[in-house]
């Protein structure tokens, strides 16, 4: 009787804890996205996208469980794009650019928030110096736009 009073106690806790991390994950989330996401319409995958003057905005949601989104700003004549990754528990967001260098070829660079790369590299280094200023006015639209 023992057994069976301890294992019911097992699972039941085990299930207050998964509810607890639901909840938690659910209105951090919620409370998030559902901001940056205000004006913005579903695409065919679920996530929201905008297509506004020169720009388009894009919202990845993280999914279930995870808790890794992001916010996309591209350039529609260049391409060239600027990335956040918000962070909930601190403002420690994470940034990355993504330049294309002539036809097709992209190259992806993480940087910080005033867009000097993470890893000394002399080729991300001038990538980005010869990009600066249009990635500057992305990152500044992207931050008007989301209020961050």
């Amino acid at each position: 009787m023992k057994k069976k009073r301890w294992i019911t106690g097992v699972f039941i806790f085990i299930l207050l804890l998964f509810i607890i991390w639901n909840s938690v994950w659910y209105f951090t989330i919620a409370t998030t996205y559902n901001q940056l996401t205000e004006n913005m319409s579903k695409d065919q995958h679920g996530d929201f996208f905008l297509e506004k003057d020169e720009y388009s905005y894009y919202v990845d949601k993280p999914i279930y469980l995870s808790w890794s989104g992001n916010l996309t700003i591209t350039d529609l004549e260049s391409d060239n794009s600027v990335i956040i990754w918000p962070s909930f528990l601190d403002d420690n967001d994470e940034y990355g650019v993504l330049v294309h260098i002539g036809g097709e070829a992209s190259v992806g660079i993480t940087v910080d928030e005033e867009l000097r790369p993470i890893e000394s590299d002399p080729d991300s280094e001038k990538i980005i110096n010869d990009n600066k200023s249009e990635l500057e006015l992305l990152m500044s639209e992207a931050k008007r736009f989301w209020n961050l």
